[in-house]
């Protein structure tokens, strides 16, 4: 990291994107989508800056969810520009995350907070417009 970070315009968010996408490493990449997820969620201190949030959210984030839960939070943020609403509900821009997006979110908060109260996934509304929810 340190060697790459002495590149002129390299910074630690391109780092970590080159560690996890291209060399397969164990990182968790905080770009603005993800930093303001993180921040809503609860997932970081309300003062921290995307900097902070990536110390924060690698040293907590289970390798093995990391490169899905980074790939989930930015697309997230890109369809919802950012909203929070219900994480796993991407119904309303027009497109649906499947149940095992959903269940790597849900574990992935889980495993943050600290919490392992929540012992269902959010999977859409049925036919008659009532949330549905899965066992996990």
């Amino acid at each position: 990291k340190k060697y790459l970070l002495n590149f002129k315009g390299v910074g630690p968010k391109t780092v970590s994107c080159l560690l996890m996408f291209a060399m397969r490493r164990d990182e968790f990449p905080v770009d603005t989508h993800v930093w303001k997820i993180a921040l809503r969620l609860g997932w970081v201190p309300k003062s921290a800056n995307r900097e902070t949030t990536y110390q924060h959210l690698n040293e907590r984030i289970p390798n093995p969810i990391k490169y899905d839960l980074h790939v989930l939070l930015v697309k997230h943020g890109k369809v919802l520009r950012n909203a929070l609403g219900e994480l796993s509900v991407v119904a309303k821009a027009g497109a649906k995350l499947d149940p095992e997006a959903m269940a790597i979110a849900d574990k992935a908060k889980e495993e943050v907070l600290g919490s392992n109260k929540k012992k269902y996934v959010y999977c859409g509304k049925d036919e008659e417009g009532r949330d549905t929810k899965k066992k996990i």
